[in-house]
C-alpha cells in the first residue's frame, strides 16, 4: 500500500482525528487501537504510535518493532502528552517523537518526512 500510515492509538477520538487528517492529505490510513503482527503484515511506509497503550508500553512495542527484520526498516513516530517520554522512545528506536496536543502541521510534516 502506497503512502501508508498505521496509526496506534487506543483513544477513539485521537485515532479517528488521525485518521481523516491524514486521509484528506492523500495518505492511505489503517487505524488502530492495538499493535499486532497481522496489522504489521501491511507493511506500512510510518506507523504512527501512542506511548501509553491500555496498560502497554509503546516504546516496548516500538523496540520488538526495532528488533525484528521483517519490520526494522519501518520508521517509528511515536506521540506522548508527557515530553519527558521523548527520550525513552528514541532510545527504544523511535524515529522521531510528537508532543500532544499535537499541531496539524507537525504531524504532517514528520509523516511526510519518512514517506519514500
Amino acid at each position: 500500500m502506497e503512502n501508508s500510515v498505521l496509526i496506534v492509538e487506543d483513544d477513539k477520538d485521537i485515532r479517528l482525528a488521525l485518521e481523516l487528517l491524514l486521509n484528506r492529505r492523500g495518505f492511505n490510513v489503517l487505524g488502530v487501537s492495538d499493535l499486532t503482527i497481522e496489522n504489521l503484515s501491511i507493511q506500512p511506509d510510518v506507523i504512527l504510535m501512542d506511548v501509553y497503550l491500555s496498560g502497554k508500553s509503546g516504546q516496548d512495542i516500538c523496540k520488538t518493532i526495532k528488533e525484528n527484520p521483517a519490520t526494522n526498516h519501518i520508521p517509528v513516530i511515536m506521540m506522548s502528552a508527557s515530553p519527558a517520554a521523548e527520550v525513552s522512545c528514541m532510545e527504544a528506536g523511535a524515529n522521531a517523537f510528537i508532543s500532544k496536543p499535537f499541531k496539524i502541521s507537525e504531524v504532517v510534516s514528520t509523516v511526510q518526512r519518512f514517506i519514500k
